[in-house]
């Protein structure tokens, strides 16, 4: 049905009123790993096809785009016959892509104001920049640019408390350091084949994103920690492209299948969950649209469906 709506959006759609392209979110098994493939229709299909004025082809245009497996090889999708890899793209962050939304995985009961106070002077102070170190490792001069590099800084930094004998860095408790570089680090193992400890990128195509095409993230394999992250750096990305007006086209429908698990009634009140919220409430503006789908509306949460143009 939500294929079905795209098909006819991008029909119809009025090229006097903008571009439109779709961002899917692939949430459960192959569903939409094979849009791009013709499906069987009988000729009374392709008669109710022709009365709409649609045309009953797959979709002309669209990307894949999965993290890698753990093993940093193959791409973690059903879309894996090599006959169909062309518009297949690996998701892969390094640390600055991940650092904004270090808290997406952090768990806010084990991350108080100490720690936040630490990760945001990294965020400020050590990533992507070159500097030195009075009080570390001899002046050394770093460039934090990965969570390897991360990693090193970490170690030297608490080697030189070690050694010095202060319980705190430049306000900062060395219990407060260990375990902030005990969060981070984990964040690379948590999420192996999206987050890479070299600080490779790769991503969706932000700034040139095409009218009538679709984006397929496959996020069907992964753990739910990588779940997340994906949700909420794609949906932050593409507001924040809309407000400025670079995004390539200027309204965006996200599709997300089982809103009832991200954006439940009575579940957690997670980042996922305020990233749907605010679309459903707020991203009309913008030309940030929400399709949802599935089989209990009642456990979707109620500001999402109160929020429902269409049902």
């Amino acid at each position: 049905a939500v294929e079905w709506m795209l098909q006819s959006i991008f029909a119809h759609f009025p090229a006097a009123k903008g571009s439109v392209a779709a961002v899917a979110f692939n949430v459960k098994g192959p569903d939409l790993c094979f849009i791009d493939q013709p499906g069987e229709l009988d000729e009374s299909d392709r008669a109710l096809y022709a009365r709409c004025g649609v045309p009953d082809e797959p979709f002309a245009n669209v990307r894949y785009f999965a993290p890698y497996k753990s093993d940093g090889f193959s791409l973690n999708t059903l879309r894996s016959n090599e006959a169909l890899l062309a518009n297949v793209s690996p998701l892969t962050w390094g640390l600055r892509e991940v650092l904004q939304f270090a808290e997406v995985l952090l768990n806010r009961d084990d991350v108080d104001a100490k720690a936040d106070a630490l990760i945001d002077f990294i965020k400020e102070r050590i990533l992507d920049k070159e500097f030195r170190d009075a009080d570390v490792a001899n002046n050394k001069l770093y460039r934090v640019r990965s969570f390897a590099d991360l990693d090193q800084w970490f170690r030297d930094v608490l080697l030189s408390m070690e050694q010095r004998g202060p319980e705190s860095w430049k306000t900062h408790h060395v219990a407060t350091i260990r375990k902030v570089r005990n969060r981070l680090s984990n964040i690379s193992t948590r999420c192996a084949g999206l987050v890479t400890d070299d600080g490779s990128v790769s991503d969706l195509p932000y700034g040139s994103f095409e009218d009538r095409a679709v984006y397929v993230v496959d996020v069907a394999s992964l753990e739910e920690d990588a779940q997340d992250l994906i949700f909420a750096r794609v949906v932050s990305k593409l507001r924040e492209h809309l407000e400025r007006r670079d995004l390539g086209v200027s309204h965006v429908v996200v599709f997300v299948d089982e809103l009832n698990k991200y954006a439940s009634y009575d579940g957690p009140d997670t980042y996922v969950r305020k990233m749907l919220l605010d679309i459903a409430e707020r991203g009309r503006y913008l030309g940030l649209v929400l399709f949802g789908a599935q089989q209990f509306r009642s456990q979707v949460h109620r500001r999402v469906v109160g929020n429902s143009g269409t049902a």
